[in-house]
């Protein structure tokens, strides 16, 4: 493939990406850059705008799963959720290693693009994991909500998990990093984009929370009291959003926030 002097422009989903593939194979060119409209910048290259095709989109996911084999498919797949920078090329460069190498591609290690992708979908499902703990839901109207601020795209897994584990609750989680929406019930989901603004807690709600915070300050030991140890289990960047961890200046025991790992 020759080196194209154009950045391809998509609307930042996974079938407009899978278009983007489409216009590398079809022009067999590899463009100097691969944008979404949500990171669309400046630069010295002239861009071309890859409109979203579900024919085509479709093709390409068809062609990725029968003949790349799902080792391929699924590092293509879960490092297009990371926040790779540059994700986009470096799944395109493996696609064509893919070409070559057949499903061996997936496990290239020596390869720096093969070995970036494997290290940040390592670190989304890590991460995917963690948040199986660390969400707490609020009760609106019957539903379960949550609001998180994830690194990554984890709602997909935790849209399988959360299925799995209350197949009977609607359930409706908002990932504010990415400005995208779960949507659980029936034992079923989805994701889509979307922005979501929660009610406050109601009364009966702030006593659910109330007795949550009780019972997490019961079980904690003083003398075992280690923030430093806390903070490894329970990064701080998901403190937010968690009910335990929100400060209550009243307490005189506030400070026994350390659940015994």
């Amino acid at each position: 493939m020759k080196r194209s002097e154009e950045v391809y422009c998509y609307d930042g989903t996974w079938r407009g990406f899978l278009c983007c593939v489409f216009a590398c194979f079809e022009r067999r060119e590899v463009p100097a850059g691969i944008q979404s409209g949500e990171a669309e910048q400046q630069s010295l290259y002239p861009a071309r705008r890859i409109d979203t095709d579900p024919g085509r989109a479709g093709r390409v996911e068809t062609w990725l799963r029968r003949d790349l084999g799902k080792e391929v498919y699924g590092l293509a797949r879960e490092g297009f959720l990371t926040d790779l920078p540059e994700k986009e090329m470096h799944i395109v460069h493996l696609l064509r290693l893919a070409c070559r190498l057949g499903a061996l591609a997936a496990s290239a290690h020596g390869d720096r693009s093969v070995a970036q992708l494997r290290a940040e979908v390592q670190a989304l499902r890590s991460e995917a994991h963690l948040l199986t703990g660390f969400v707490r839901f609020t009760e609106h109207a019957g539903v379960l909500t949550s609001v998180i601020s994830p690194k990554h795209q984890v709602l997909h897994r935790l849209g399988a998990h959360f299925s799995r584990r209350f197949p009977g609750e609607r359930i409706v989680i908002y990932d504010d990093t990415h400005g995208l929406l779960l949507w659980c019930e029936n034992g079923r989901w989805n994701v889509a984009r979307g922005r979501a603004v929660f009610p406050p807690p109601g009364a009966q709600e702030e006593q659910w929370r109330a007795l949550w915070k009780k019972f997490y300050r019961a079980v904690s030991i003083e003398g075992r009291y280690n923030p430093r140890c806390r903070a490894t289990h329970m990064p701080k960047r998901y403190w937010n959003h968690m009910t335990e961890m929100e400060e209550e200046p009243a307490l005189p025991c506030a400070r026994r926030g350390s659940v015994v790992q």
